[in-house]
């Protein structure tokens, strides 16, 4: 594990990757959450942290699974 932070659709996410063996097979993964919220966490702004997420939850593009 690692902490580390990867640009996704245009936002900053700040997290770790893993990297572990699953029945054999090597296995990279990557836990983050939005840069600007985490921000808002370590400052422990939660109300701020919730209006935020709360006010875009209908605007955050849903990620689905890319078979390519």
């Amino acid at each position: 594990m690692r902490d580390t932070a990867h640009k996704l659709l245009g936002t900053e996410y700040v997290g770790t990757d893993h990297v572990f063996r699953l029945n054999g097979p090597h296995v990279e993964a990557f836990s983050g959450v939005d840069q600007a919220l985490f921000r808002l966490l370590a400052r422990g702004d939660v109300e701020e942290y919730r209006a935020v997420v709360h006010a875009g939850r209908d605007t955050r593009p849903r990620l689905t699974f890319d078979k390519s």
